[in-house]
């Protein structure tokens, strides 16, 4: 069952692996990525006519001669029309209209409010002299129900007035009755508003049946001397404002005494509203043929709103609403955009096919690149579409160019933060600004977090140099297109929200991708270096002598790795666990065999094959029991490739001569497959090289060079190095690299003298 289970997961391993570069099917796979990477550009591109003036601000030079090609209107800024209109409405004055019925209605409802209070006070008297009994709650209910209707009708409340004889007086109410009605036809003010009667620069209007008439506010009595003349009166009665009837007499006049010349509002806004429609949105006209603006010539404010007028007038005429739904669509414009997109992408695999076909032939490495540009294009799209005021320096492309740098190498982080820069461009609307900003931000970033290993050191230096590159590109474009000193402070400040949340989501999408597509970084490679791995720990406590092996294997993958600029942690790491598979059976293992006694002489050799490429498929085993991501598992495969276990294999020919036993090759045969990548392939021949130096009693530089280069030329004729991307220069480089590593690990000691009793008495 055992045994069945390591085939079983073999074959599933090798047929991921034989999928994966499966090179018939990549160039279809390519297509497909491309041809949904144009669909989704050239939807999220301006479906309008771009405009050619997008990139003009005041200051800079003209790219070219710009004609009027037929006559427009010049129109008006939205802050002309605002400052405009402003002006209009101060010029507007409120109107006003005189109500003759108001205070005739309110001096008859205050002879009710006399009548009525007069009553309730009579029937509280009444209801305080009688005894609870039947009557009692009868009259409570009427009491109860009376006051009331008395609060609702006049809009105060009776228990404000909870001293009847300071308003009952018939002397003081004859007075206030007589005060009122002199009144009745004086025009006071309603001043409800005085905002708008502060701007109508003392002026109103007072609207009669069949005219306008312009007044002087100041020929009117307003609120304020309403209110100055009712307290004259009052206190020409009670003589002192702390008096308590002048305070009851006071709130009654005021309720029942208004302005009468009233503000009309809604006859106000509808003057105001159509003086604001009635304000011409054009100032001028250009004449077809007239020169715009020359040729370098400095663009000033009103040659700004003139092309701003002309670009308006373009997009109308290509939106005329009785023109068919197909003649609306600009196929010529759609069949540039998709032209555009397709080079630029194909220009990016192309830079794969030649320069990193490990990457171009891999699923995986393919869909993560083309994912990354298009969240990088998205996040432009949808940034620039629900952010008001965006701007290119709120575009993170250090995200992009950070994550390519950190899974893949700094030729694909460059040309993949090329590619996203004029996408973002072509995005927005082919400004020049939105190319080169975030171009700069981007490279500068992402060569500065080259080879970073520490997660601190990614987040301070993420940040710190995508500020960099997006404020210094700014404040050069500052000083050449003399921007105003608010534009340099948004373009420092919108910097400084792009620089702080790059390494947020920087972090995040690394996250994902780590955990999505098995891919680790180096600071992931680094924690599994770790020497209190649970893995490693578990090698070094049953195969102690597979353990040692790793450490020296590392050591030489690192500086070959080094010499040809391959990745050196991940052959490192590669190396610390690419022997796991020997804790199954460690003991059949020559490294790990304390005494002499080997236990493959009393074994067959096809057995013996079958343990020694069991520690393949058994660490393979171990490597997804513990999680390991699939670059690491690629070392577990590949490190012995297909090569052939001569010792055993010649020991079982030899035990099959003179019988007809034939010798099945393929069992003496590790699985495969071969090394595909630099890495995986210095780890194989370091492998060799450790254990074949290993047996050497004493050997120098030369003996090193000539054991190294017969193992590398061994591979090389076995065809083991075919599907990796090592040139012969750098074999060379590899061999010469781990020279003085097996010089430094295999060194000759000085063999000290035994000091003896004897000697020690010589020399008394």
């Amino acid at each position: 069952m055992r045994l069945f289970y390591l085939v079983t997961l073999t074959k599933c391993s090798s047929a991921w692996y034989e999928m994966n570069k499966n090179k018939n099917n990549i160039f279809a796979y390519i297509g497909f990525l491309i041809s949904i990477s144009v669909a989704i550009t050239v939807y999220m591109m301006p479906r309008e006519r771009i405009s050619k003036f997008s990139d003009y601000k005041e200051g800079m030079p003209a790219y070219e001669n710009v004609i009027a090609p037929f006559d427009f209107e010049i129109l008006r800024t939205d802050e002309e029309l605002i400052e405009l209109k402003d002006k209009i409405v101060s010029n507007i004055q409120p109107v006003f209209a005189f109500n003759d019925t108001l205070n005739l209605h309110l001096f008859k409802k205050f002879n009710d409010f006399c009548n009525d209070y007069d009553k309730l006070v009579l029937l509280e008297k009444k209801l305080s002299e009688q005894k609870p009994d039947t009557t009692y709650n009868s009259l409570r209910k009427d009491f109860i129900s009376r006051k009331s209707l008395f609060n609702a009708a006049y809009g105060l409340s009776f228990e404000d007035f909870s001293d009847p004889p300071l308003i009952s007086d018939p002397e003081t109410r004859k007075m206030v009755d007589d005060y009122l009605e002199n009144n009745l036809n004086s025009r006071v003010l309603d001043m409800s508003y005085p905002e708008l009667v502060q701007k109508s620069k003392g002026i109103f209007s007072l609207r009669t049946a069949s005219e306008m008439i312009e007044h002087p506010i100041n020929n009117f009595p307003n609120s304020d001397t309403k209110k100055q003349r009712d307290r004259e009166f009052l206190l020409s009665l009670f003589k002192s404002e702390e008096n308590d009837s002048m305070k009851y007499w006071s709130k009654l006049i005021t309720a029942f005494s208004k302005p009468s010349l009233i503000f009309e509002s809604r006859y106000t806004d509808s003057l105001i509203h159509k003086a604001q429609n009635d304000v011409p949105l054009a100032e001028g006209l250009v004449k077809k043929g007239e020169t715009i603006v020359a040729k370098n010539s400095v663009i000033t404010k009103n040659n700004l709103k003139v092309l701003r007028s002309l670009d308006l007038k373009l997009k109308e005429l290509g939106n005329i609403d009785n023109i068919p739904v197909l003649k609306k669509i600009d196929f010529r414009s759609y069949g540039g955009k998709i032209i555009v997109s397709i080079l630029f992408y194909t220009i990016f695999v192309l830079m794969l096919y030649f320069n990193r076909k490990k990457y171009f032939f891999s699923y995986k490495s393919l869909t993560v690149l083309f994912l990354l540009i298009l969240t990088q294009s998205a996040t432009v799209y949808l940034s620039f579409r629900y952010i008001d005021n965006f701007s290119p320096y709120l575009v993170a492309m250090s995200v992009t160019s950070v994550l390519t740098a950190v899974f893949f190498d700094m030729r694909i982080a460059f040309v993949t933060t090329v590619v996203s820069s004029i996408m973002a461009s072509l995005i927005i609307g082919n400004s020049f600004l939105y190319i080169f900003i975030p171009l700069f931000s981007g490279l500068l970033t992402m060569y500065a977090v080259n080879k970073i290993r520490d997660i601190f050191q990614f987040i301070y230096k993420t940040m710190l140099f995508s500020f960099l590159g997006s404020a210094i590109s700014g404040i050069g474009f500052y000083l050449i297109f003399h921007y105003s000193y608010d534009e340099l402070f948004t373009i420092v400040n919108h910097s400084a929200v792009s620089a702080a949340l790059s390494p947020l989501f920087a972090l995040t999408l690394l996250t994902i991708i780590e955990k999505v597509f098995k891919m680790p970084t180096d600071i992931t490679l680094l924690q599994l270096s770790d020497m209190s791995k649970p893995l490693l720990r578990k090698l070094q406590a049953e195969a102690p002598g597979t353990y040692h092996h790793s450490i020296t294997v590392g050591n030489l993958a690192e500086a070959a790795s080094e010499a040809v600029h391959a990745n050196s942690l991940l052959a490192r790491v590669g190396a610390y666990y690419h022997d796991i598979g020997k804790t199954f059976k460690s003991e059949y293992f020559i490294e790990n065999q304390q005494n002499s006694v080997n236990k493959h002489d009393k074994i067959a050799p096809n057995m013996s094959a079958f343990i020694l490429s069991a520690h393949v498929k058994e660490g393979i085993k171990l490597a997804y029991e513990n999680h390991l991501p699939e670059v690491i598992i690629d070392f577990i495969r590949t490190h012995h490739g297909a090569t052939r276990m001569e010792y055993f294999y010649n020991k079982a020919l030899n035990q099959s001569k003179g019988t007809d036993e034939k010798v099945n090759e393929s069992v003496y045969r590790y699985p495969g497959p071969k090394p595909n990548s630099k890495e995986t392939a210095i780890v194989m021949i370091s492998d060799v090289v450790e254990a074949k130096c290993r047996t050497e009693s004493s050997a120098g530089a030369d003996r090193f060079r000539q054991i190294i280069n017969d193992i590398i030329m061994e591979k090389l004729q076995h065809g083991e190095l075919d599907e990796c991307d090592l040139k012969m220069n750098d074999l060379s480089k590899i061999r010469e690299a781990m020279i003085p590593v097996m010089i430094g690990m295999y060194h000759q000691r000085i063999k000290y003298p035994q000091i003896t009793p004897e000697t020690i008495n010589e020399k008394k």
